[in-house]
């Protein structure tokens, strides 16, 4: 790609008349070049996080002492799915549940470096009994001291209390 942009802004420099064509033809194949680049870094870090959170989850889940209250943010159709099934082995929920309207989808993404998935659009209250199997963990990619709680166990779909739309703006 990088040969083709420099072959063609050495075409816009040879050809006097067609310089102002060459050179926009060879901007428009470096932006697109650049884009490549960066989605490709992207990627990357994606991977890194994706590989540092399968590695928190080789930990072992321990049995709630006493009865706990999480959240998971999540698309409304996943959300819909979890009340009718349950929520899969391995799914992230935040930890302690907050009181009060759930925080926007741009805060929680930040918060809790939700990079592989879309904004979420609601948030799940989940009530875990005690002796419940779980494994804490530091949220990857999210901000500093935020922990993240996962179940080596699927999470019944009773144990959700509640789904609540999350506002998409700022």
């Amino acid at each position: 790609m990088t040969r083709i942009a420099i072959f063609l802004l050495a075409l816009g420099l040879a050809l006097p008349g067609h310089a102002a064509v060459g050179r926009a033809i060879a901007r428009g194949t470096a932006r697109s070049v650049a884009r490549r680049v960066s989605v490709s870094g992207a990627r990357r870090q994606t991977s890194l996080v994706l590989r540092r959170d399968a590695l928190s989850h080789l930990k072992p889940a321990r049995p709630l002492a006493r009865p706990l209250t999480v959240q998971r943010y999540t698309s409304a159709r996943r959300a819909a799915s979890e009340v009718r099934y349950g929520i899969p082995v391995g799914r992230h929920m935040t930890s302690p549940a907050r009181r009060g309207p759930p925080m926007n989808a741009q805060s929680a993404v930040r918060r809790f470096g939700l990079v592989t998935s879309p904004a979420p659009q609601v948030r799940e209250t989940i009530h875990l009994p005690k002796g419940f199997p779980l494994r804490s963990g530091k949220v990857n990619h999210g901000l500093h001291n935020v922990v993240e709680r996962t179940s080596s166990r699927r999470v019944p779909p009773r144990a959700i209390t509640s789904v609540t739309r999350v506002r998409s703006g700022r």
